[in-house]
């Protein structure tokens, strides 16, 4: 490839799985999952300015996307329906908490609650404020004509394929990858509070998928 392309891991948008091709593939791929919010975010992006990491194919991990930004870089973006994305966290934090029972950070305490029925999804938004504002932090709202490929985990194969043409490399998608379900079901009455709590998000996001393959 004659650029280097850079790749934010959204959580919950199908970017574990994503992971593992690029690590068994042949491109020379930076993974950067130091710090994506916070002071330790600004740390690490003020570090990394005016470095040049042309020399990589790709950037890939859980940070914000304007830590390399330079217009010799392309952009690369895989989003998914940010309620879909906040039932996938939900989920994830419930069963994180049952599989590690002695930990005590934030989201692990959430997940107990989760887990005991204590706390439903619109509870979880209202405390959980990094939740309802991750493509804040990480795609920092950018205009989607700074994109060269933008993909959603609705149509995950069609994405995975433009990103194979993209990058030069073959991957091959499986029934493990489509991780679109989700294993807690919301009243039409949830969804409408849900997206008033997310509506800043879904303001960026409808627009942003216009550009989707």
């Amino acid at each position: 490839m004659d650029r280097c392309y850079i790749f934010p891991h959204v959580p919950k948008c199908g970017g574990t799985s994503l992971l593992h091709h690029l690590q068994n593939s042949e491109l020379n791929v930076l993974l950067d999952y130091e710090a994506w919010t916070g002071p330790m975010a600004i740390e690490k992006n003020r570090m990394c300015e005016n470095v040049d990491f042309s020399q990589y194919d790709l950037i890939y991990g859980h940070f914000p996307i304007d830590r390399y930004e330079s217009p010799n870089y392309g952009y690369i973006a895989l989003v998914r329906d940010p309620i879909e994305r906040c039932i996938s966290n939900y989920t994830f934090h419930r069963d994180l908490s049952i599989s590690e029972p002695d930990g005590k950070d934030f989201y692990n305490r959430l997940g107990k609650w989760i887990a005991r029925g204590e706390l439903s999804f619109i509870e979880y938004l209202h405390i959980a404020p990094d939740m309802t504002a991750v493509y804040s932090h990480f795609m920092k709202y950018w205009s989607r004509r700074r994109f060269d490929l933008i993909g959603t985990t609705a149509n995950y194969g069609t994405f995975l394929n433009r990103l194979s043409e993209l990058l030069g490399v073959k991957f091959e998608n499986t029934i493990q990858e489509r991780k679109c379900s989700t294993s807690i079901t919301l009243t039409p009455e949830d969804r409408i509070m849900a997206r008033e709590l997310l509506a800043v998000e879904y303001k960026w996001y409808d627009e942003f998928i216009k550009s989707a393959v």
